[in-house]
């Protein structure tokens, strides 16, 4: 499956003055563009290749996820705002003060939300399986499918969403978004049957000790090279100062912290601040299914664990082939920790994201 770049449903400069003309060829030509490209070339010649976007954020992670997150996020986005205003109507008001208590409550809880989701995110307003209504945060490129609820509207509260218009001014953009807002369409999604997933589509990442040494062959980078290269958390793009980004000025040799501040990735456009050095990742990354046995595990997992983390963020790596036995000689000694340490299952990731690992029999 190859996707595309869903079209708006109204003409660029529809949406002025509240939105400009600017704001959405950045948005929509640019941003959302680079996140379906970045999406299939993610998951060509993988599992995903043939899955709709909704099958691919219940079951994928990493790069993979947040890619297709944002391609059905911001398209959702674009397609909740109208050009011609329209009032809420009955169905939809009854159901809002039903469980907000009114609709100035909705309004103030819904508008906080947004404005108080720290970093980059989404506020969303959502119907669980009983027919009720949330609102929900999620940061990045959470979606609140993969909790079971079915999105009715959302506001988009990453930085390049308003930065054109509005500067750091973020309730000042939701507000204006607000205006904007296709009530008939949140009544349509709510009416509309729940999101289906496919059963071909494991909402788990299992890895087994086979596919972990092909997987494992792509991490491997050598020590003194991790400390500086830096992992966009965002998208998955790897920052190597061997090769800096001559695209936008950045000469091969520039260390990661040299890069003036204004720069932002080439395959995403998020800042530096959502980059991590490559090194670091698991640091945050781990956690141990079984809480009661995680104090019975030493300092020996991290290395074999570091690499896993990395597996997440670097699968580019998959041709550095001479490293083979290096990647494998370490899956071995992971598994080997998880019998002495009786463990049965292990995830790392971040956020949403990570690797499922069980232990072989």
């Amino acid at each position: 499956m190859i996707f595309i770049l869903p079209p708006l449903p109204y003409a660029m400069d529809a949406l002025e003055p509240f939105m400009s003309m600017e704001t959405l060829e950045y948005h929509h030509g640019k941003h959302l563009q680079t996140y379906v490209d970045n999406l299939n070339r993610l998951v060509e010649g993988t599992r995903y290749a043939d899955m709709d976007l909704e099958d691919i954020i219940l079951s994928a992670t990493g790069p993979i996820f947040n890619n297709a997150a944002q391609v059905w996020n911001h398209t959702f986005f674009f397609d909740s705002l109208t050009p011609d205003p329209t009032s809420v109507p009955e169905n939809l008001e009854e159901a809002i003060i039903r469980d907000f208590g009114s609709m100035k409550d909705f309004e103030d809880k819904f508008k906080a939300a947004a404005v108080g989701i720290f970093g980059s995110g989404w506020a969303w307003l959502a119907q669980d399986k009983g027919g009720n209504l949330h609102i929900i945060q999620e940061s990045n490129a959470g979606n609140p499918i993969r909790a079971g609820y079915k999105p009715l509207l959302t506001i988009d509260v990453w930085e390049h969403a308003y930065y054109i218009d509005y500067r750091n001014k973020r309730a000042e953009f939701v507000n204006r978004c607000w205006e904007l807002f296709n009530w008939n369409e949140v009544l349509k999604r709510m009416h509309a049957p729940a999101f289906q997933a496919d059963e071909t589509a494991a909402v788990v990442t299992e890895v087994t000790k086979d596919g972990a040494a092909e997987a494992m062959a792509a991490a491997i980078m050598e020590d003194e090279a991790d400390m500086r290269r830096y992992v966009c958390v965002t998208c998955g793009w790897i920052y190597d100062p061997e090769t800096g980004d001559p695209d936008t000025g950045i000469e091969p040799g520039t260390a990661f912290e040299d890069i003036p501040e204004d720069w932002t990735c080439p395959a995403c456009g998020v800042g530096k601040e959502y980059f991590e050095r490559a090194n670091a990742l698991f640091e945050q990354a781990l956690s141990v299914v079984e809480p009661d046995k995680y104090d019975h595990v030493e300092k020996e997992w991290l290395q074999p664990l570091y690499y896993w983390s990395e597996v997440c963020f670097a699968s580019e790596m998959l041709n550095r082939k001479e490293e083979r036995k290096r990647n494998m000689a370490l899956i071995e000694k992971m598994y080997e920790l998880m019998d002495k340490y009786d463990i049965e299952y292990v995830r790392f990731g971040f956020g949403r994201t990570g690797v499922h690992v069980q232990r072989k029999k």
